[in-house]
């Protein structure tokens, strides 16, 4: 009659749609970290924004910024993948600057 929390509460995520979001966040902060340990550094303003069909949206505070993003952009894809473990994951589109 009564279920364990542990089988209950993955199911329910799912349900709800929370777990797409978890992932797709994950997919996000991933990003935000790749891009700063390939770049070396830690940046101000660029933010990783959206994902949806395999489509990482990321803002940057400036052009330069944004096309070393772009240079970058199959670097950062694979280590996002490894990371996350996502195999849908296909283009990062930049935007500012």
């Amino acid at each position: 009659m009564f279920e364990k929390l542990g089988r209950l509460m993955p199911k329910r995520l799912v349900q709800q749609g929370t777990a797409r979001h978890v992932q797709d966040a994950m997919v996000l902060t991933a990003t935000e970290a790749a891009i700063s340990r390939l770049l070396d550094v830690k940046i101000e303003g660029l933010h990783a924004v959206s994902f949806r069909g395999g489509v990482i949206k990321v803002t940057c505070p400036n052009s330069p910024l944004a096309a070393a993003v772009r240079l970058h952009e199959p670097e950062i894809i694979a280590s996002v993948a490894k990371e996350t473990g996502r195999r849908d994951l296909r283009a990062i589109r930049t935007s500012g600057g």
